[in-house]
């Protein structure tokens, strides 16, 4: 007969967690077995253990559409699931939601020279919009206008 298993989860991480026939709860965790008396005990246990896992902070560089920024995360909030990141010019961690399209810093002249021409080319749009743009409804009633006027001549 095989002991009945249930799936908990901790930190975004699942685990298998099975009662032994004395009503011991047990979990694998990489190559250790965590035991414990309680279900609740044995949650506190994992929690503990993959709280004191670290991993080697990650650079990246990340545009925000107006500068080039450098850091380092250093991995998940656990109760907001926001990435934790120190940017080279700060000092302190920083809370990020919105980091996505991040690139290896290996690629940052390549990428550098992309936004650069990023802002090169959004700075000549807005230029031409400038110069060539006109405001549509004002160009509608000076049509309109103008046939109102053509037509009232024409009594």
């Amino acid at each position: 007969m095989t002991n009945p298993t249930i799936m908990v989860e901790i930190r975004g991480r699942e685990f298998q967690v099975s009662v032994s026939t004395v009503g011991e709860f047990i979990a694998e965790y990489g190559d250790d077995t965590l035991r414990a008396s309680t279900l609740a005990e044995l949650k506190t246990r994992l929690e503990r253990a993959v709280k004191r896992e670290k991993i080697d902070p990650i650079p990246f560089l990340y545009w925000t559409g107006e500068k080039m920024r450098a850091g380092k995360c250093h991995g998940v909030r656990a109760n907001s699931s926001h990435l934790v990141v120190v940017y080279d010019d700060e000092k302190r961690p920083t809370q990020e939601w919105h980091l996505e399209h991040t690139i290896a810093p290996e690629h940052e002249p390549e990428y550098r020279k992309l936004c650069d021409e990023c802002v090169a080319a959004t700075e000549a749009r807005e230029s031409f919009e400038a110069h060539h743009g006109f405001n549509i409804r004002e160009e509608i009633e000076r049509r309109t206008a103008a046939l109102e006027k053509k037509a009232g001549g024409a009594s």
